[in-house]
């Protein structure tokens, strides 16, 4: 029973994983007897199952572009992409998209470095040519300044977004500051097979 009602209490807390074993012994703080926990997403890091890529550029020509493409597998992404720009830009996530030419593939790491990324379902591409953005998902403003009047700004989609299997999704950052201005985007994601449905 106290099993039981341990499972039912451990089903209630979203995101986190217990630092234990579903036995008699438990890990607790020495000093305030508090359990101990981790995110999940944390614990995908520590099995070797959380991925990251970046790139900066320097010098983004006003209304140009810094995305990815990214094809999904069987598996699911779950992702978070984050970004920063030196002025205003707009950033965009599609689903569904479509390509003449996939672009750069670009290597990611595994979040522990002691891993490698040979299970990776997803593939991820830079300088992709589109035939089709797909269906709008996400849209966001950047509000870095502009011309000669810039402070930069960054930001995060605040939470993951589970990514369509078997499917194109492109991401990207465009420059609308009026002038050449630096950028990044990051993108952090673990996968899994999806539930069905």
């Amino acid at each position: 029973m106290k099993k039981l009602i341990l499972f039912l209490i451990l089903c209630s807390l979203p995101s986190t994983v217990l630092a234990w074993e579903m036995s008699n012994e438990t890990k607790k703080d020495k000093m305030t007897g508090a359990m101990i926990g981790i995110t999940y997403e944390h614990h995908e890091i520590h099995d070797g199952g959380m991925y990251h890529l970046s790139s900066a550029a320097e010098d983004v020509a006003d209304d140009a572009y810094l995305g990815y493409f990214i094809l999904t597998g069987a598996k699911q992404p779950h992702l978070v992409v984050s970004w920063q720009s030196e002025g205003d830009a707009i950033v965009r996530g599609y689903v569904d998209t479509t390509v003449i030419s996939n672009g750069n593939y670009v290597v990611p790491c595994n979040r522990n470095l002691d891993f490698s990324t040979a299970t990776l379902t997803t593939t991820i591409f830079t300088n992709p040519v589109i035939a089709s953005s797909g269906t709008l998902c996400f849209d966001t403003i950047v509000i870095g300044g502009s011309g000669n009047k810039t402070a930069g700004s960054r930001g995060s989609t605040n939470g993951e977004w589970v990514l369509k299997p078997n499917a194109g999704h492109y991401f990207y950052l465009q420059n609308i500051a009026g002038s050449a201005k630096n950028a990044g985007m990051e993108m952090t994601w673990y996968e899994k097979t999806p539930l069905v449905q």
